[in-house]
């Protein structure tokens, strides 16, 4: 498979923003007031951007194989998709029911699900969690809170390979997915304004298959691997094209943009499509994305994705049983940023070396057995 360079570090940026903007809401429910810059707001934003990049490399990389092997071979991608998500998954949700279930509550004397154990439990272990994350507020699902854009993906991958087999088998792959895509924005939104009526949770529900964002990944990938030299005069290789485009990238994390979901989503879609292209296609980048320590912790960005919830629950303790701590964390709120991001990082990669690296070494073992 060819390898797309950069596109690690975007994954490790991402992922931090994610972090910055739980860490800001930490403190918030400790009562420290913190700095209220838009980039400590961009969590969803974040998650958006994953949503594209997946939808961008699954279809590029799928695409990819049936041109090399003329087939796409369903089998291979399920399973890889099992080795990469499923073990670091049900770890967490292992450990969210414990601790937030059992462990805090009994330590800390007050509940923190809104749940009981035996009601959440099947909706997790399904890969529903954005149904319970629909269902109840986010003060009342903790730490698995941000378990919902696993399901999200999840359920994408049910769908995705008759995608591909629909677009492997149309002479007009863009035109297909331009319809598909402005199919469901439109019911996306419609759905986000309230025109349907499904309900408290079933509106909700909905509001979490942000599949817009993916389809318009997969949009990109198809146009650039049909139509490179066209990708190539509209996303010239020169420098001010990439200054352009880090300057709306920057316009989205630190400025509040005054414009309608319905088109502030498509808008910062393609823009996040437009810049995932230039990463891995410019010949020289005016920021190295492509550099050993930002791969290397991209590498491990699921890791902090999915345990810096959890490891905040040690800082926030240590809040409440420890004054010097609070106070340290009110007078100097970024060093809870810093803290964090260190601890989880560390967690990360202990879990990447020791933990999911033994499955990606399954993983693969069954790309290089099913290949050859």
């Amino acid at each position: 498979m060819p390898y797309l360079k950069g596109l690690n570090a975007l994954r490790f940026f991402a992922a931090l923003l994610v972090l910055v903007g739980h860490a800001r809401n930490d403190l918030a429910s400790l009562g420290v007031s913190n700095t209220n810059w838009f980039c400590l707001h961009r969590g969803v934003d974040a998650v958006q951007f994953f949503f594209t990049l997946s939808g961008f490399l699954l279809t590029y990389l799928s695409l990819h194989q049936v041109e090399k092997q003329g087939a796409f071979n369903i089998k291979q991608f399920y399973l890889n998709r099992v080795l990469r998500i499923w073990p670091l998954y049900y770890l967490c949700v292992l450990v969210g029911f414990i601790t937030l279930g059992w462990l805090l509550p009994a330590y800390l004397h007050t509940h923190f699900l809104a749940f009981t154990i035996n009601e959440g439990l099947p909706w997790y272990l399904f890969f529903l969690p954005n149904y319970i994350v629909a269902a109840y507020p986010f003060s009342h699902v903790g730490a698995l809170y941000a378990l919902w854009s696993i399901g999200v993906e999840e359920q994408f991958y049910l769908f995705f390979p008759l995608l591909v087999w629909a677009l492997a088998k149309t002479k007009r792959p863009l035109l297909l997915l331009g319809v598909i895509t402005a199919l469901y924005a439109t019911f996306y939104y419609l759905n986000f304004n309230g025109v349907f009526n499904t309900g408290f949770t079933g509106t909700n529900f909905i509001n979490t298959l942000k599949f817009h964002f993916m389809f318009t990944g997969c949009f990109f990938a198809v146009l650039y691997k049909k139509h490179q030299g066209l990708v190539q005069r509209l996303l010239p290789d020169k420098k001010l094209t990439q200054i352009i485009l880090l300057a709306l990238l920057a316009l989205v994390v630190f400025t509040n943009i005054p414009l309608p979901e319905a088109i502030y989503g498509p808008a910062t879609a393609a823009l996040y499509a437009c810049f995932i292209i230039n990463t891995f296609s410019a010949t020289r980048q005016l920021v190295g994305f492509n550099n050993f320590a930002l791969t290397w912790l991209g590498s491990i960005s699921y890791g902090i994705y999915m345990f810096h919830p959890y490891l905040s629950y040690l800082f926030r303790v240590a809040m409440v049983k420890i004054p010097v701590v609070k106070s340290l964390f009110t007078a100097v709120p970024v060093a809870y940023y810093a803290g964090l991001l260190a601890i989880t990082v560390f967690v990360a990669h202990l879990s990447y070396t020791y933990f999911e690296s033994i499955f990606l070494r399954m993983k693969v073992g069954l790309t290089c057995n099913t290949a050859g």
